[in-house]
């Protein structure tokens, strides 16, 4: 009985642990993510500029 209990427990430890650690990780990144994201939407924005550019001439 004691054993099932200590097994138990320790699966929902992990389990807390691990739902604690990807919020901490989606929380970290999320400021980097964001620069990242609007890098590329810069990025977009320019090309979209540039090919119109072209399709005018």
């Amino acid at each position: 009985m004691k054993k099932k209990h200590i097994i138990f427990t320790s699966i929902i430890l992990i389990i807390t642990g691990a739902i604690i650690a990807g919020f901490y990780y989606d929380y970290s990144t999320k400021p980097i993510r964001d620069k990242y994201r609007e890098y590329i939407l810069n990025e977009i924005e320019r090309e979209q500029r540039e090919n119109d550019c072209e399709t005018k001439k």
